[in-house]
């Protein structure tokens, strides 16, 4: 029998042998945005897609609501100056806003160990999640495809707010202990984040982050330290309550697609040939 986009995906996800091999690009709605609505209506007829929504600000997925009302944010152009006062002082970051393609940050809230020590500083309470942004969109996608909840992981902390020549070297090799007492923190709200839309009815999930622990950065080992214990609780509390997990990771993964497949994860995804990855279809 035929299947919509929506029954296809979740029947892969689930290994079963849909009507035909889903057609699934991963998108934001950024995207969809700028491509206009004829042209995303037609996308949105013509692919079986996976639209990711993020629910929150980073601030506020890693160190809860407490973050999310410290975090003051002023915008002139397309800059936006950031600010978050923890109890052991300011930290502060600059992001470029691109309309077309992702935003970037010039200057990271973590330049020291001590601005870690910062932002752990920060008491915290749940981050207070609205999911009316969510519901719209996967009601505007229907049966054409899914809506993810986009959780970046634990990684993603210490992975985005040093900057990339800090992050292996000054964070993960010389400051492991820290980085890893900083990631079972964040990893206690992203659950907490994770719990709260379970209860509310969502169930499909993107995970992101563990890419940062690819070989394309550091040696495969650090991805049984970095991404497994805290990426894994997640997914398998998604898959306990009938959820499903896209788990995004680019790059080199030839040495950790295993260890990531025995997370719980459903979808690995993207799979990428030489030279970007080290993965063949085979």
């Amino acid at each position: 029998m035929t299947m919509t986009s929506r029954e296809r995906i979740t029947a892969a996800m689930e290994l079963k042998i849909p009507d035909k091999a889903p057609m699934c690009p991963r998108i934001d709605p950024k995207w969809l945005e700028n491509a206009g609505p004829e042209w995303a209506a037609r996308f949105l007829r013509a692919t079986d897609c996976a639209v990711y929504y993020d629910l929150l600000s980073d601030a506020a997925l890693f160190f809860g609501q407490e973050a999310a009302e410290r975090l003051h944010a002023e915008t002139a152009g397309n800059l936006r100056h950031e600010t978050l006062d923890t109890p052991k002082g300011r930290l502060t970051r600059l992001i470029h806003i691109e309309t077309d393609m992702m935003d970037w940050a010039e200057k990271h809230f973590f330049e020291t160990p001590d601005d870690v020590e910062k932002a752990l500083s920060i008491p915290y309470a749940p981050p207070q999640i609205d999911l009316a942004g969510y519901w719209k969109w996967d009601a505007r996608v229907g049966d054409d495809g899914i809506v993810m909840a986009h959780l970046a992981d634990a990684l993603c902390c210490p992975g985005l707010w040093f900057a990339p020549e800090q992050y292996v070297i000054q964070a993960c090799v010389e400051s492991t202990e820290l980085v890893l007492k900083l990631m079972e923190r964040v990893n206690r709200s992203i659950l907490d984040a994770a719990g709260y839309c379970l209860d509310n009815g969502v169930r499909y999930f993107m995970q992101s982050g563990a890419e940062l622990a690819s070989q394309t950065m550091i040696g495969p080992e650090w991805c049984d330290r970095f991404v497994v214990p805290f990426d894994r609780p997640v997914a398998e509390l998604v898959r306990a309550r009938g959820g499903y997990t896209w788990c995004h990771c680019h790059g080199k993964i030839a040495g950790i697609c295993e260890k990531l497949a025995g997370m719980g994860i459903h979808v690995l995804s993207p799979c990428e040939k030489p030279p970007q990855g080290n993965i063949a279809l085979a």
